[in-house]
């Protein structure tokens, strides 16, 4: 089992908006490819880089073999739910 290390990145309008959400639907699992990409560089990366370069995009943890990084609080939305389910993106 990894640990988890609270480690918020700043609410902005790309990947934390600071919404609440009013409950819990499902859990939405993303596999990124990133080679060699540890938990820590994604956080950073959506804590820096998505918002200087305006994409949205967001999760609530990111988990590699060492630990997992909590990056959103769970009763918190991210900035792209709105659109899920609208045609414009969707969680399926």
């Amino acid at each position: 089992m990894v640990k988890v290390v609270k480690n918020f990145v700043k609410v902005n309008h790309y990947t934390r908006s600071g919404a609440k959400l009013s409950g819990v639907k499902g859990i939405v699992m993303h596999w990124t490819a990133t080679s060699g990409a540890s938990s820590i560089n994604e956080r950073n990366y959506f804590n820096s880089t998505c918002v200087a370069d305006k994409r949205f995009a967001s999760a609530h943890y990111f988990v590699d073999r060492k630990e997992a990084q909590y990056i959103i609080p769970e009763n918190k939305k991210w900035p792209i739910m709105p659109m899920m389910g609208t045609g414009v993106m969707s969680a399926s």
